[in-house]
This record gives C-alpha cells, structure tokens and sequence, in this order.
C-alpha cells in the first residue's frame, strides 16, 4: 500500500501546479489513483449517475441491490435511499417492464405468494410490491 505521505505530497504538488482539482490533467490524475493504489479507471466508467440512481430508488430496489450495480459508495448510497424516503413527496413507479416481471413472478411463484417472498424474488422492497400488486389486481378484476 501507497504511503500516505507520498499521496499527500503528490496532491500540493497538483494544487500548486495546476490549482483546483478540476484543472489537473488526466494522465495526473491516473497517476495520483495508482499511488493510491486505485486503478480508477474501470470503475469509474461503470459508475452510475445521481439520476440513474435515483431512478432505480425509485423503482423500489433494495439498497443491497443498488450498491451492487451502481457502483456507487456504501455509504452514499444509503444516505441517498434515507434522504429519498424520508422526503414527504417520495412515491415509488413501475415501468410496464416491471410490472410484466411483476405478474410472471406472481403467477409462477411456486412458494407462498406473500409480498416479502415477491419482493425477495425480484430484489425489491416490499412496499414496492405491496403497492403493485394492488394496482394488477386492480386491473385483472
């Protein structure tokens, strides 16, 4: 592992080279990730946006899930889910995709047919399904 004087060391050299962080040049940048040990690079390509993590919040996902495929800080993402679901105008959707999941998950299920067992399946959060589930039987009556 990087000493961490090393790296410290390298970012006042940055700064006084080339000022704010946002100023420095890409291969500096690269060089700075690999004495942090970091490559830097092939995650940060797959790294989802704000609004790509969002979107997936409120598709009702787990934060399980969304840490996993977004890329994304543990932590960040936790603050985001408790941020967005403590905000009084919160309110889950459903793509007509996640809805079709939905009714093949329902019907083909072979176990109990309670919401935590379809949330489970799917990597959703109950109330999610709860909600859904609603709204289908709604339809199919």
């Amino acid at each position: 592992m990087a000493s961490n004087t090393l790296m410290v060391a390298e970012v006042h050299r940055l700064e006084n080279q080339f000022g704010p962080a946002k100023n420095w040049p890409e291969r500096e940048v690269e060089k700075l990730h690999k004495l942090a040990n970091r490559s830097g690079g092939d995650r940060a390509l797959d790294t989802y946006s704000t609004d790509r993590v969002r979107d997936v919040i409120t598709r009702g996902y787990l934060t399980r899930f969304v840490i996993e495929q977004s890329g994304r800080d543990d932590k960040w993402v936790r603050d985001l889910v408790q941020a967005m679901m403590a905000s009084p105008g919160f309110e889950y959707r459903a793509t007509d995709d996640d809805l079709v999941q939905l009714r093949y998950i329902y019907t083909h299920i072979r176990v109990n047919k309670h919401y935590r067992e379809i949330a489970r399946c799917m990597d959703r959060r109950v109330d999610w399904v709860r909600k859904y589930m609603k709204k289908l039987k709604g339809i199919e009556k």
